[in-house]
């Protein structure tokens, strides 16, 4: 039996290797995405799943998960929100969501001051 570490972080693959352009890779992603947030949004999630939090592809999805589906212990919510951060310094269409989403969680202001924060 795949362990749900294993699914997440196969769905994260999924995810990762979306070709836009083509329908079928994006109706795989959605499944995937969708299945991402199945598991981590379990009550045992967070215990079982807090390792790819060091995974270089998982992390990327993980984070926003564990944040929007749990209670997390101050640890984990700050390494979650580390890479929510991290994410939100890129420049490109990642980087805006990342943005967007630290805004609507209330991680961020709504309005960015003067200096471009």
């Amino acid at each position: 039996m795949v362990s749900r570490i294993e699914r997440y972080r196969s769905c994260a693959i999924t995810c990762a290797q979306t070709h836009y352009a083509s329908v079928e890779s994006v109706c795989e992603h959605n499944l995937a995405a969708d299945e991402m947030r199945r598991l981590a949004g379990d009550s045992t999630a967070v215990e079982e799943l807090s390792p790819l939090l060091d995974d270089p592809i998982a992390r990327r999805w993980l984070a926003f998960h564990l944040v929007e589906f749990h209670s997390l212990d101050e640890e984990v919510e700050r390494r979650c929100l580390r890479i929510i951060g991290e994410l939100a310094a890129g420049k490109g269409v990642e980087g805006l969501g990342a943005k967007s989403w630290l805004r609507g969680h209330g991680y961020l202001p709504l309005h960015p001051a003067p200096d471009g924060v």
